[in-house]
């Protein structure tokens, strides 16, 4: 158990750091348990140092952000204000291209056909948005 908890902790951070980590953690596991330990008090040990991946994370020289705190307030204000346009955009385009399109369809199969590639339309819409990709795509 002593190795696979070292390995999940040490598998999360830069190779370069990984051999000495390793062994300073083992050591310190090994000064956390009495002389003569059981199963019982491995566990307690390892239930202390508590989630690998969060003691990986104190490892680390820098912490690991997809979005930094310095430019999270920015980020979540942009998307408040780019994805309901977004939204919007893609739909108001969606309905032309589907009534331009489809003059042959009555108005209950177009309605239809809208409003479910309406909702497909919105949930790549918000994926676009939120990965801040543009993929093409085939409508």
């Amino acid at each position: 158990m002593i190795e696979q908890y070292v390995f999940e902790v040490t598998r999360r951070l830069p190779e370069k750091n990984r051999d000495d980590i390793t062994l300073e953690l083992q050591s310190t596991i090994e000064d956390m348990l009495p002389d003569n330990y059981e199963e019982k008090d491995i566990i307690h040990v390892l239930e202390k140092l508590g989630d690998p991946i969060t003691l990986a994370n104190k490892y680390r020289e820098r912490p690991a952000y997809l979005i930094g705190p310095g430019f999270y307030d920015l980020y979540i204000h942009t998307l408040k204000m780019i994805l309901p346009i977004a939204a919007i955009l893609s739909v108001i385009t969606l309905i032309a291209t589907e009534i331009i399109q489809n003059t042959d369809l009555s108005a209950f199969p177009l309605i239809i056909t809208i409003f479910g590639k309406a909702i497909w339309t919105l949930i790549t819409t918000i994926i676009h948005v939120f990965s801040g990709l543009h993929l093409s795509s085939s409508y």
